[in-house]
């Protein structure tokens, strides 16, 4: 791990409000693709839907998770570390293909990802859990499994024909915390890293 930092925050924010007054958010690392990426996922769920069943995500709440923290006050000196981890780490840019689907029958969610992880994409991995190990910050250590959710409460586990792949062009990270809200989630963006030039 570099001991520069060439990631900078582009974006914070002390409290998430507007959604389920004391409800402790679920804070969590994600690379959150841009309106157009998400337009294309959610097309592909919206086709499988017909096929399976199920809900399709809305297009906004669809990301990848890369490290899940669990409830955290977002306004809280907790955070301090998270950043501090977060800031440690040296993403590298790349294309991630998604080109696959699969479900989570326990779950009944049916996600997409990518036939051939990226190397940089476990890099990035691996880099925030060995920072966050080394802050102190507790976390979700079961085995990476890149994936985004993008049907929910799948009635049958059937695929729809794949469309083209989706190219999604990843240059930053963020910290977000989510809460309950009418029609689902309400995400927060609370930090923002970008790739090294």
């Amino acid at each position: 791990m570099p001991a520069h930092n060439p990631l900078s925050e582009a974006r914070s924010a002390s409290s998430i409000g507007g959604a389920a007054r004391g409800a402790c958010p679920r804070v969590f690392f994600a690379l959150w693709p841009e309106p157009g990426v998400q337009a294309s996922l959610q097309a592909w769920g919206q086709a499988w839907a017909a096929v399976a069943g199920g809900r399709p995500c809305r297009a906004a709440s669809i990301h990848l998770t890369l490290a899940f923290l669990g409830e955290m006050a977002p306004g809280g000196p907790a955070l301090e570390p998270v950043r501090v981890a977060a800031a440690a780490c040296a993403l590298r840019p790349f294309t991630l293909v998604i080109d696959r689907a699969g479900c989570f029958p326990g779950r009944r969610l049916g996600w997409l990802g990518p036939g051939r992880c990226p190397p940089e994409l476990l890099d990035a991995v691996d880099q925030l859990r060995r920072a966050l190990t080394g802050a102190g910050v507790a976390f979700d250590p079961q085995p990476f499994v890149p994936h985004v959710t993008v049907l929910r409460g799948v009635r049958r586990f059937e695929y729809a024909a794949p469309p083209p792949p989706v190219q999604w062009p990843v240059a930053s990270f963020a910290l977000m915390a989510s809460v309950p809200g009418e029609g689902g989630r309400i995400y927060r963006r609370l930090g923002e890293w970008s790739a090294a030039p």
